[in-house]
């Protein structure tokens, strides 16, 4: 995942479109990764001449988190991911006529999160709304004014989307009945099924492995489950947490395949789609939010007098979804002309260059590792 999707932008041509002023900003991909460099085009069309004016191109990347006490109460605070604002071409006699194409660059901060929103009440009355957000706005001005505007939504991924997933963990431990005595042990593997990160908007799969030669102690119930922990600390404030289960599945033992009468495996899915708790709840670390999610097993035996439960669990990183490209109409005749790439740098919250020496201090407080 270390190249970000290429966009098949979808272009159709309207006639009707000759004659129209538009400007349109267009990414050459899908999603961005944290501290690769972000590459797009304004496209503008101008059938006239017309005054002195420019093209404003504004990105914006930031982070909110906003408390709504259970007596009312609201406690807020936020963080500039980064920012900019540039010119990238002045025509200060006139605007020509014609067709133009402004490609342009500029290098993502390694320690951006990723894209994210949360809105939902813990179990303590307080509602809790937590939003990462990437703006990108383009706009034709003249005389102080914005004659014509776009504005796009960018997806970004946290690097930590880079790190090889953990594709399992093992779990053994001994299992003892009354009066000490040894039952064998419980020998249970977790493994996440799949070729790269979850991703909200898809499905996750996920298997229990057991080992029936480890223990004769029989099972008497099998739980698979996904489990998403949100912890939000505004500063001043105290520390606000949030669980909730995307999925859990206790299958009937039955079901499941068996050796020599014991289960010895089980699979389950884990829907991200239409999660009750937000639009794009992706895995973060920040200074204001830390969200994370766990795969978990539990496997119960029954050792005699007693019962005892193993279990495993597997941290799981989820990228957030991918907004869908929209249709880019462009008259039938486009033939623009295309002016050198403008590389453009972004900036801090302390209006330092970001890959600066001194912007260290605009890091969030848990950057991402």
């Amino acid at each position: 995942m270390s190249v970000p999707a290429i966009i098949n932008n979808e272009v159709s041509h309207n006639s009707g479109l000759q004659s129209s002023f538009f400007i349109y900003i267009k990414l050459d991909a899908t999603y961005y990764i944290a501290g690769e460099k972000l590459t797009g085009e304004i496209l503008l069309n101008l059938p006239e001449k017309s005054s002195p004016s420019k093209i404003q191109l504004n990105a914006t990347g930031l982070e909110l988190a906003k408390i709504t006490k259970s007596n009312g109460q609201v406690s807020e605070s936020k963080n500039d991911v980064f920012h900019m604002t540039t010119t990238l071409v002045q025509w200060d006699n006139y605007s020509p006529s014609g067709q133009f194409v402004f490609p342009f660059s500029f290098k993502l901060p390694h320690y951006a999160p990723s894209s994210f929103d949360f809105d939902d009440t813990n179990s303590d009355g307080h509602r809790i709304q937590a939003k990462i957000e990437y703006k990108i706005e383009a706009s034709f001005e003249m005389e102080g004014q914005k004659s014509l505007t776009d504005q796009r939504i960018m997806t970004i991924f946290n690097r930590n989307t880079r790190v090889s997933r953990q594709y399992s963990v093992n779990s053994t431990k001994p299992l003892v009945s009354c009066f000490c005595i040894k039952r064998g042990a419980s020998a249970i593997n977790l493994c996440y099924q799949g070729t790269d990160h979850s991703q909200i908007g898809k499905t996750s799969k996920f298997r229990l492995g057991i080992d029936h030669k480890s223990t004769q102690a029989p099972i008497i119930s099998i739980v698979g489950q996904l489990l998403f922990e949100l912890t939000v600390q505004i500063p001043g404030d105290k520390t606000y947490n949030y669980t909730s289960l995307v999925c859990r599945n206790a299958p009937n033992l039955h079901s499941l395949p068996h050796i020599d009468s014991t289960p010895k495996e089980m699979e389950y899915e884990a829907n991200l789609a239409n999660l009750e708790f937000g639009n794009n709840v992706s895995t973060n670390e920040t200074g204001l939010i830390q969200a994370m999610y766990k795969a978990q097993v539990f496997v119960l035996y029954d050792v005699g007098c007693r019962t005892k439960r193993s279990e495993a669990s597997l941290t799981v990183h989820v990228n957030p979804k991918v907004i869908e490209e929209r249709k880019i109409e462009l008259p039938t005749s486009w033939e623009p002309k295309e002016s050198s790439i403008s590389n453009l740098i972004l900036e801090a919250c302390n209006g330092l260059p970001i890959g600066s020496a001194q912007q260290n201090s605009c890091m969030p407080k848990h950057p991402m590792n």
